[in-house]
């Protein structure tokens, strides 16, 4: 009889594919607890912030919507907005959650509009899709193989690990590190053709105002992120909730306005040109944590004052109209 039945007494590869598995267990439990504390937290600040008898707004996305606290820009838009001026008390309920897809999205909302009884609905999702969609197919067989995956915490982090690897090791010779520590794209003095691209004069050379890498590849939409941003509009509409789309800073909102079906009863937000227009006069660090997207205090305040500002103007025109 062997004197040890133990795995671990095994040498070579098995042990070594034994320590690899328990690693990612680990790992995947430890990235679950994390996520599960950010919602309780998350969770716990929307009841704190409840008001009374308010108009409730529910803001979904990612971690750009999810992450900030106090600072986010949903918790920065319940004070803008109860601050303009207005009879009206509002409350915005942040269900932003980190590193998720149009297609997990999808599948709460239903279960957020039980709970929360919004008014109104505001969506700005859909870059993780690009990172995670890439090389999914629509068929059904692929997306079950897919969403399976996409479960995994582990294997969405080690995913994008390895793009912004692959990203990095073929960035453009030609992009400097500007003043603020991040990429601009240096261009010649030409005449300006193109309204929807700002260029900005400095006594060196002339820099065209460019987003946050991570933002770079929203130029088109998968059919997926199709159908899941379609499907969820119609779920809030069919239940007589207002619904906002807002693109995200520094990119363009025709391309979301032109995949969106039922788009002439949806509130289209755009935060190109005025991202645009404060990072040309600050730099990119004033408003961006980082290149993926992450906004700073600043750069959350901007985003709901030009938020606040559409939503006050929707709410009063509606108002006169009826």
């Amino acid at each position: 009889m062997p004197r040890n039945l133990s795995i671990f007494s095994f040498s070579g590869p098995l042990r070594s594919l034994v320590r690899i598995l328990l690693f990612v267990l680990f790992l995947e439990g430890f990235l679950n607890l994390g996520g599960w504390v950010f919602l309780f937290i998350q969770e716990y600040r929307n009841q704190a912030h409840a008001v009374s008898g308010s108009y409730r707004i529910l803001c979904l996305g990612d971690s750009i919507t999810a992450n900030g606290g106090d600072y986010s820009y949903p918790s920065q838009l319940q004070y803008t907005l109860n601050h303009a001026g207005s009879e009206m008390k509002f409350q915005v309920i942040n269900r932003g959650t980190p590193s998720w897809t149009t297609s997990e999205m999808s599948e709460h909302l239903g279960k957020y509009l039980q709970e929360y009884h919004p008014q109104m609905v505001i969506f700005m999702v859909g870059v993780n899709d690009v990172s995670f969609f890439t090389t999914v197919p629509v068929n059904e067989k692929s997306k079950i193989k897919f969403l399976i995956l996409d479960r995994i915490k582990t294997y969405k982090l080690f995913k994008r690990l390895w793009k912004e690897s692959r990203d990095s090791a073929t960035e453009p010779e030609e992009q400097v590190s500007g003043d603020d520590g991040f990429m601009v794209k240096p261009v010649e003095i030409v005449p300006i053709t193109n309204p929807g691209v700002q260029v900005y004069k400095s006594l060196s050379h002339v820099v065209e105002v460019m987003p946050p890498k991570y933002y770079r590849e929203i130029v088109r939409y998968h059919p997926l992120t199709i159908r899941n941003y379609n499907d969820m509009i119609e779920l809030a509409l069919n239940k007589g909730i207002k619904v906002v789309v807002m693109q995200y800073p520094m990119v363009s909102v025709t391309p979301l306005r032109d995949i969106i079906y039922l788009k002439d009863h949806v509130l289209f937000v755009d935060n190109e040109m005025i991202f645009k227009e404060a990072v040309g006069r600050q730099g990119l660090r004033q408003y961006f944590e980082d290149d993926y997207g992450h906004l700073t205090r600043e750069g959350a305040a901007l985003l709901a004052g030009n938020l606040s500002q559409r939503i006050m103007d929707d709410i009063f025109r509606n108002h006169v109209s009826s």
